[in-house]
């Protein structure tokens, strides 16, 4: 990081937003803070630097990074000047929230929609949840969680059923966006909770396994209804499929989920449709003869 050097600057050449990743609080809590002030002083100094606004603007000097709630205050009191931390740098936006952004973090927990806010452009840009935190400074764990949340926030009935996913069936939140995840609409913009809660409901009273099966189940079919997804789970197995003694075959549950409907497509067993695949690759490539 750049070297801040300690100063007081005009209160009127400052200005905020630009860098800015709690925009939404702002304004919060500001008759507090400004008693605060009142009585001790300003404990800790704000944070600037040079941004496009300030370069596009002859009336401002500043861009604040950190401690916008502080510079209102200042104003609301008729303050001169204010202590800051002064980098004398023209910071791009994304460096100029990445500052923001380490200073909130020290300071207190931020709320998802504030770190959503600190990496919406980068994901927009990149879709990538890595770049997102080596850009900000943010934990990998918490842009991950950000993201989910705004995914449940945006889908219509999204923040309902997951609720009841999570609190009224106490399921991991992992589950509760699988569940999601299945029963989204061709829309994509809502989910159908009625069917989400019944899935929720069958999977609390199962063990891990089972519950991962239906899940899978459900992926892989999802205009299915609750009972075919329970039906397909329990004739899933973790196969280690054996021809005639000679071939061991490690399938994926996708993979043997598959098998077991074409087999039952065609009236047959697994092992038989797997016989029955292999001897037309080998006669189509020349391998064996077609009797």
């Amino acid at each position: 990081m750049e070297q801040f050097e300690f100063d007081k600057i005009p209160v009127d050449q400052i200005t905020t937003g630009f860098f800015q990743v709690a925009i939404k609080n702002a304004g919060a809590k500001l008759d507090e803070l400004e008693a605060g002030i009142k009585a001790q002083g300003l404990l800790q100094p704000i944070g600037v630097a040079k941004s496009q606004i300030t370069e596009d603007n002859d009336d401002f000097e500043w861009e604040v990074l950190w401690g916008q709630r502080r510079v209102q205050v200042f104003k609301r009191l008729g303050k001169k000047e204010i202590p800051a931390m002064i980098l004398n740098k023209v910071l791009t936006k994304e460096e100029g929230m990445t500052y923001a952004l380490m200073e909130n973090i020290a300071r207190r927990e931020m709320s998802r929609s504030d770190i959503f806010d600190a990496i919406k452009l980068i994901w927009i840009q990149f879709g990538d949840e890595k770049k997102c935190a080596d850009e900000t400074g943010i934990p990998l764990p918490l842009v991950r969680d950000a993201l989910k949340s705004q995914i449940i926030d945006r889908l219509k009935g999204g923040r309902d059923l997951y609720t009841h996913v999570t609190e009224t069936c106490a399921l991991p939140a992992q589950m509760a966006h699988k569940v999601l995840e299945v029963v989204r609409k061709p829309d994509n913009v809502s989910v159908d909770k009625s069917k989400g809660k019944q899935l929720a409901t069958v999977l609390a009273v199962q063990d891990v396994q089972m519950q991962n099966k239906i899940l899978k189940a459900a992926q892989l079919n999802p205009l299915g209804d609750i009972d075919g997804w329970v039906s397909d789970a329990k004739e899933m197995k973790n196969h280690n499929k054996k021809l005639d003694g000679v071939l061991d075959i490690e399938l994926l549950e996708e993979e043997d989920y598959g098998l077991l409907k074409m087999a039952e497509a065609n009236g047959i067993t697994v092992n038989e449709m797997i016989k029955q695949i292999l001897r037309k690759k080998l006669i189509k490539e020349g391998y064996l003869r077609e009797e």
